[in-house]
């Protein structure tokens, strides 16, 4: 479910990914698309829901 642009969110995103960067961690090469996850079965353990 996307969500509307929002400056602050983006400015947000954008200090995670230099945070992320001076530790080292490699960026996310996808464009940053702000979302809301209602549901993700990869963190499920096979559970239903």
């Amino acid at each position: 479910m996307g969500v509307e642009r929002n400056q602050a969110l983006l400015h947000f995103q954008s200090k995670i990914e230099t945070a992320l960067r001076r530790i080292v961690l490699a960026p996310e090469h996808r464009r940053y698309a702000p979302h809301v996850t209602l549901f993700s079965s990869h963190f499920s353990d096979n559970h239903a829901v």
